[in-house]
Formats: structure tokens, sequence, C-alpha cells
């Protein structure tokens, strides 16, 4: 078993190339990851050493023009160091590490026409990346921007909500379902205790399409009724 683990994990050195995708879910990000744990579950240094070489590579190929997702982009990439230096894979300061990217991250949400350019579901991620940041702050003016910033990032997310965002899904699909992932989210930003109108502006959100999913499920004639005020 373990002659195949190594003949498989050098295979996929030696597929990882210079044009390989940099992200946390299917780029060099995630396969960094694997391998710090691969060393340390083996006590193996040469899993390690790749992990070092394929950090920084990941690193050295960022730049302004790089996409922010969670999947593909530098909040997955921001994501993946902070595990790694919460998990003492590598050494740093976490928030000295992660300051170019969450700049970049800032100026695209913040200034048009970037921020107009992601799905819901990329919203939601940031979300989540963005949460995790704030409570890494320590001094309170890097608090205030982060506040800011998730403010920002829930109003664009509110605001472009699907009619059938509340709908149940047969199945769960991190890429498709996100109602369980806005759930989560939600719950930490309420935890967090910053933004007096989160109650009310989710209270009514989620009123609204209660009611409204209630009336077109159980009487149909109330679509007409709509279509007629």
């Amino acid at each position: 078993m373990e002659m195949h683990t190594t003949s498989l994990n050098e295979k996929l050195l030696l597929f990882i190339g210079k044009d390989y995708p940099l992200g946390l879910a299917q780029g060099k990000m995630g396969i960094t990851i694997y391998f710090y744990y691969l060393s340390r579950l083996n006590d193996d240094g040469y899993y390690k050493s790749m992990g070092d070489r394929l950090l920084e590579e990941t690193i050295d190929s960022l730049s302004q023009k790089s996409c922010i997702t969670l999947e593909n982009g530098l909040a997955g990439i921001g994501l993946g160091l902070r595990h790694l230096i919460r998990e003492e894979f590598i050494e740093g300061n976490l928030n000295e590490v992660l300051e170019d990217i969450d700049n970049i991250i800032f100026n695209k949400l913040v200034f048009p026409p970037y921020n107009l350019n992601y799905t819901n579901t990329e919203l939601l991620h940031l979300l989540f990346y963005i949460q995790l940041r704030l409570k890494d702050q320590e001094n309170s003016e890097n608090i205030y921007i982060y506040q800011e910033l998730l403010i920002k990032v829930l109003n664009l997310c509110v605001d472009n909500l699907p009619p059938d965002f509340f709908k149940e899904h047969y199945s769960f699909s991190i890429y498709h379902y996100n109602l369980p992932i806005f759930l989560y989210i939600l719950g930490k930003l309420l935890s967090l205790d910053f933004y007096m109108n989160t109650n009310y502006i989710f209270y009514h959100i989620f009123l609204f399409y209660i009611v409204i999913d209630f009336f077109i499920s159980w009487h149909p004639s109330f679509i007409s009724f709509l279509t007629k005020s």
C-alpha cells in the first residue's frame, strides 16, 4: 500500500507544472496542504520540502490580477495559509502573511466594476473567509476595516439573492445549494455582534421568502393574483 501511495505522489508531483491552477479546491494550494499533512503523518522531510516548494511557487505566482474566490483564487489561498500557520506547519505572523492577499480582496470587493462580477456562491464563500479574518484582527483600526468589508459583502449578497434561494434541494452541494451555507455564515455573523441591522434585515428576508414560497406552493391562484396586481 505504501509503495502505491509513493508512486501516486510522484506522479502527482510530475503532473504539477508551472501553469497548474493555484487554488485551494483544485490547485496547488490544496495539494500543498496535502503534502504538509503527509510529511507529519509519515515524519518524512521529503514531503515537507515538496510542500514548501509548492507553497513558494503558489505565492510567487500571485498578482493584482489574480481572482479572489475561495474555490480557485486568493481567498482560498489565504484560507490555506491561515490553516498552515494555525496548525504550525509553517511559521509567520498571520496578519502580516495575509496582508497583501487581503488588500487585493478588499479592493476587488469595494471598488467597481470588480464588485459586480461575483455569483452568490462566491460571495457566500468570501463572507466565510472575511468573518474568519475579522476574528484574527488585533487592533481597532483593522477590526473596523474588516467589519465594514463584511457589511459590504453581506449587502452585495442579499441584494442578489435569486427567487429560488430558499427552496429545498434533494441533495446537498457546496456549489449549488447555498441555503445551509448561508444559515451557517449568518450564525457566525450574528455571534460577532457588531452589525445591529443584521437581525432586522434577515428577519424580513426570511419572512418574505417563506410567505411567498408558502402561497405559491399551496395556492396556485396566488400567482395569477400577483400578475394582476
